[in-house]
């Protein structure tokens, strides 16, 4: 049996960022010293609205209360697993903000999410994805794609399953919390006829040869989805980025493209009927997929964006950075 996600904090009961406030950034040393994360523009951001800002090295070692003066706010890196996680929880205990930083949806190493909620399918913005996107939406994606999403054309080939990192944070309330389960789930559920490759996490090595019927491919994503009629996945980000190439996904539980009406999702129980859909020609109205990936393109900043501190306006109240 599956766990829900955590419900949505709405927006409304999360309180400004008054002048004066006081702002807390947990971050590991490791952390700090990466330049592709933006902390330190983070903080300049804040600082120039007239905040105070804090920072705090978070470890194991480190326990409640953290800081002698308690924060308004709190930002922190994922916050979904083992101390952090632990620090989050002390912190929404006492009713304290907690902004979520995660790796964007294209470029991800040079954009990030921002979110008072969560990231990816938990973020506070998922239920606006089927509404129209920001008016800059389709700019934006141009922008960092480098064109506009390719045409959804028939498409012939392999089965791609699109393998997470053991442990990835939104995997949370998924069914399969490792590959093997979900390559032998779709190996059962998929048509004797129907070829399946699957494609491991570049961070996480796995392989399934001599194991099944389904067979490991190896390159790029992008020539990996190729060859591909259509693509399986838990919640993979490389699912938005198959889609973008023109691509369809499906789901095997909660999931961005899910919520954005851009892919059907399933459960074990209705596996067979959701591959049997995808293997007949199932893809995404365009102009449904299209408004999804502006949605996401502007969810994600740059670090010189968050520098600038525009993005906090669009994160507390939806209004364009």
């Amino acid at each position: 049996m599956v766990s829900e996600p955590p419900p949505v904090e709405p927006l409304a009961r999360v309180k400004e960022l008054a002048p004066d406030c006081r702002c807390l950034l947990l971050s590991e040393n490791r952390e700090w010293r990466d330049t592709t994360l933006p902390f330190r523009e983070l903080r300049t951001a804040l600082l120039a609205a007239g905040h105070k800002v804090g920072v705090v090295s978070i470890n194991h070692s480190v326990r409640w209360p953290f800081v002698a003066e308690t924060p308004d706010c709190i930002f922190v890196w994922n916050g979904c697993k083992g101390f952090r996680a632990r620090a989050v929880a002390e912190f929404l205990d006492r009713d304290i903000p907690v902004f979520r930083l995660e790796r964007g949806f294209f470029r991800r190493n040079e954009y990030t999410q921002l979110d008072l909620c969560g990231f990816n399918h938990t973020a506070s913005w998922v239920g606006e994805l089927t509404n129209p996107c920001p008016a800059d939406g389709a700019a934006r994606f141009a922008e960092v794609w480098g064109s506009r999403p390719a045409a959804l054309r028939k498409r012939t080939g392999y089965m791609l399953v699109l393998l997470q990192t053991l442990g990835d944070a939104q995997l949370s309330g998924s069914f399969y919390q490792a590959p093997g389960p979900l390559v032998r789930a779709v190996e059962a559920a998929a048509p004797r006829a129907l070829d399946i490759r699957v494609r491991a996490h570049p961070l996480f090595k796995w392989n399934c040869e001599t194991r099944g019927r389904a067979r490991m491919i190896g390159g790029s994503l992008a020539e990996a989805v190729a060859g591909a009629q259509f693509c399986v996945t838990s919640n993979s980000n490389a699912g938005n980025e198959a889609l973008a190439m023109g691509c369809p996904v499906m789901s095997i539980g909660p999931s961005l493209y899910s919520a954005g009406g851009v892919s059907p999702t399933c459960s074990p129980t209705s596996l067979l009927d959701t591959v049997e859909l995808m293997a007949t020609g199932w893809r995404p109205q365009r102009k449904k997929l299209n408004n999804y990936l502006y949605w996401l393109a502007s969810r994600q900043w740059s670090r010189e964006e968050i520098g600038q501190g525009g993005c906090l306006q669009t994160v507390l109240h939806g209004t364009p950075a």
